[in-house]
């Protein structure tokens, strides 16, 4: 590879010197080369651009807030890359989720884009989770194998031919298809007569030789630190290369990805199924015992987890109370599988190089992870218990100690909601990180003429008889107005049955959960009046143009049983604020200003925000919501004005109503988007 720093797009003498230089050739790209190309400027970007730079060059963590439409890809890729060339290490970009991945990274992404625009020859990379890779051994024993599984045939045609393994180059590979030949904790890959040479391993090593950039996920960069900072087992060796500063996009997200992968999980059937891997010909009579007895205490802890859990229906996560019976319970089933492990080293040794060795060796990876999980279920200072899918989680209740594991790097956090009420009060508190430097720009839009705010709280409250078919007779309503072409977006999944269960629209309706989200919206997007109702289509959704003309709340996104939610809502009482104001409203706004921002997504779009929430009328409520309703966008408490607007050209759209309720001033400045 290269001297990275002569790769730069720019000559340079002095660090003084690259500062400028550095400037010079962002403004260059931002108002010539790329409108060259057929971006248009938008003065947001640029700035957004300069002050990611002066961070990564201070060596600085920054939470950089960009409004929907800024181009906020565009605007770290700049100074990132050039700054991966000066340190002679790649950067990382770390997305929300793996789909986000191809449209960084992808043939037609951002970042080819981007190269191709300015020349850089960007050499970026994608790294995958180990799950997400196939195991050569597991697949070798399909082929030989006469299992009958979907699509084995195509599978195994694809395997031969890759040179990776990577599950992204085979979509068609259904999950259980996929499960029998992708690499999980019981592969030993010290002990693989393939270590080394396998695809997977390949597939890292292409990462060590990364010039730019390495793509990955949320979940692979901190299972990745966890993995440097503990040493785990051959197959959870570090994926990433040495990098020289970390990017995280939809950074908002970012605290839910780094306590789970920093937390363990018990699952106590899971258990009990690696108890009966123990029995065997030949097995000691002292290893059965202590299996025995475990797979008692196991049956014991099982029975205090169930009371010791406060059901929360339409909720992914529970909470779980620390009893006296759980804690006690628990201490003895760790007790008895520190025992049962060390018995099992011992038979391994007796049936050395048997499958029965190898059963038990992957029999450890599941043990070690219950262990970690009764480690810490007296610690209700540093862990956050709550029962999700049947597995008992055990996660970090402070991210400070998540950092200790993340090189000294700059952090760039990239979202277009970090901010609450103007300000990143709620977002340093969750993230716990030292000091960040902050930066807010708008969005390059004029939002006045472009959008009117339905908000119209009336009738009986969640909960109160009679709430879902008041609530399906007034969305009707306001579907009429729109002509359908409406996102509807509710808190739960449960939420999304009830109202399915009480619907009265007539026209096209997609409901989550009956395909694909991604199909879902491609469908929306193609089918101009219909409408899609979710309960995850909150962020990541990009439907522009005239299919999506409405983006409809009936209820606000107020958190409410979830284990991570109470436990901040404790560390705010126990620092003398009120829990409500300084984590309820903050968290609904922050869901709900991503659902916002789905509306308008091109300087063209234009349509309407209806929130119906009969909550909203609450003053600890309305002015958290109007605050983050789009700036300068009129509100409306009937659906006459909301009729008008639409039928009306954009030139109309200035034009003050009777029915306005309130307006602020102002409006985004800037240019439109295309791309970035």
């Amino acid at each position: 590879m290269s001297v990275s720093w002569t790769r730069l797009p720019f000559r340079f003498d002095t660090p003084a010197d690259y500062d400028q230089r550095l400037s010079a050739w962002i403004g260059d790209a931002f108002y010539d080369r790329l409108p060259a190309g057929g971006y248009q400027v938008r003065e947001e970007q640029v700035y957004l651009s300069f002050r990611i730079a002066a961070a990564l060059r201070a060596k600085r963590p920054i939470l950089a807030e960009g409004g929907s439409g800024t181009g906020k890809t565009f605007a770290y890729l700049l100074p990132l890359i050039c700054h991966a060339r000066l340190r002679g290490r790649p950067a990382v970009v770390a997305t929300a989720t793996p789909a986000l991945q191809e449209q960084l990274a992808g043939p037609q992404g951002d970042i080819a884009t981007l190269s191709g625009l300015l020349g850089l020859q960007v050499d970026a990379r994608v790294a995958v989770r180990p799950e997400d890779a196939v195991c050569d051994i597991r697949a070798e024993r399909l082929r030989a194998s006469s299992r009958r599984l979907p699509g084995k045939a195509a599978l195994l045609r694809w395997w031969e031919g890759t040179t990776f393994g990577a599950r992204a180059e085979f979509p068609a590979a259904s999950d259980a298809l996929w499960a029998a030949v992708a690499w999980n904790p019981a592969c030993r890959c010290d002990v693989c007569p393939r270590r080394g040479y396998c695809r997977m391993m390949k597939g890292r090593a292409q990462l060590r030789s990364a010039a730019d950039l390495v793509v990955c996920d949320h979940d692979l960069f901190f299972n990745d630190m966890r993995a440097r900072a503990q040493g785990l087992s051959p197959g959870r060796l570090p994926v990433l290369p040495a990098f020289s500063a970390v990017v995280f996009d939809e950074g908002h997200r970012v605290a839910a990805a780094a306590q789970k992968a920093h937390g363990s999980r018990l699952i106590p059937s899971v258990v009990a199924r690696t108890l009966e891997a123990c029995h065997g010909q030949d097995v000691r009579q002292r290893l059965l015992l202590v299996a025995e007895v475990a797979g008692r205490a196991n049956e014991a802890f099982s029975t205090a987890l169930a009371e010791a859990t406060v059901p929360a229906p339409g909720e992914e996560r529970w909470v779980v109370r620390r009893t006296p019976e759980l804690l006690q319970t628990g201490a003895r089933l760790q007790q008895l599988l520190a025992r049962l492990q060390d018995e099992m080293t011992v038979e391994e040794g007796l049936h050395e190089e048997t499958a029965y060795a190898v059963r038990l060796a992957g029999s450890h990876a599941a043990l070690d992870a219950a262990g970690e999980v009764l480690r810490r279920l007296p610690d209700e200072t540093g862990a956050i218990l709550w029962l999700e899918g049947g597995a008992l989680w055990a996660v970090p209740r402070h991210l400070s100690r998540v950092w200790r594991h993340v090189p000294d790097v700059p952090l760039v956090f990239s979202s277009a909601t970090l901010s609450v009420a103007g300000g990143f009060t709620f977002i340093e508190r969750i993230l716990d990180l030292p000091a960040p430097l902050t930066v807010r720009v708008g969005v390059p839009f004029r939002l006045a003429r472009q959008v009117v705010c339905l908000v119209a709280g009336e009738g009986p409250l969640p909960g109160d008889p009679g709430f879902w078919e008041v609530m399906a007779g007034r969305l009707a309503r306001v579907l009429r107005a729109t002509g359908g072409r409406a996102l509807v977006l509710l808190p739960r999944a449960a939420e999304v049955s009830e109202l399915r269960a009480h619907w009265t629209w007539p026209g096209r309706t997609l409901w989550e959960g009956d395909a694909a989200p991604e199909l879902l919206v491609q469908r929306f997007r193609r089918d101009v009046g219909a409408v899609l109702v979710g309960d995850s289509l909150w962020e990541g959704v990009d439907v522009p143009g005239e299919a999506l003309s409405a983006v409809v709340v009936p209820l606000l996104p107020l958190p409410e049983a979830d284990p991570r939610i109470s436990a901040l809502r404790e560390d705010a009482a126990a620092d003398g604020l009120d829990p409500k104001a300084a984590v309820d409203i903050p968290e609904m706004c922050i869901r709900l200003k991503q659902g916002v921002g789905r509306l308008i997504r091109a300087e063209t779009d234009r349509g309407v925000v209806a929130v119906l929430d009969p909550r909203v009328g609450m003053p600890e409520l309305a002015a958290a919501v109007d605050g983050l309703l789009p700036e300068g966008a009129r509100r409306v408490r009937t659906l006459s004005p909301v009729e008008r607007f639409l039928q009306r050209g954009a030139s109309e759209t200035g034009d003050r109503d009777a029915e306005v309720v309130q307006g602020a001033a102002g409006s985004g400045e800037g240019a439109g988007r295309r791309g970035g």
